[in-house]
């Protein structure tokens, strides 16, 4: 089974799925954590991402494939 939210900042959708996840035990990818962890931890993919980010732009289908 998969299943996809979407909707815009802040409507709940991490909340939402980490609720999910735990009471259909399934694994949940986030993008956006994800995101995060290359961002702090300084990869060459946070640097490309954090560049996007900052300038209020979305991060493109090819970096996300990356």
């Amino acid at each position: 089974m998969k299943i996809v939210l979407i909707g815009p900042p802040g409507s709940g959708k991490g909340t939402q799925a980490e609720l999910m996840s735990k009471k259909m035990n399934f694994f949940l990818i986030s993008p956006g954590n994800i995101f995060r962890w290359h961002i702090k931890n300084k990869t060459e993919l946070g640097e490309k991402i954090k560049k996007v980010i900052e300038k209020g732009e979305l991060v493109s289908d090819e970096i996300v494939n990356q």
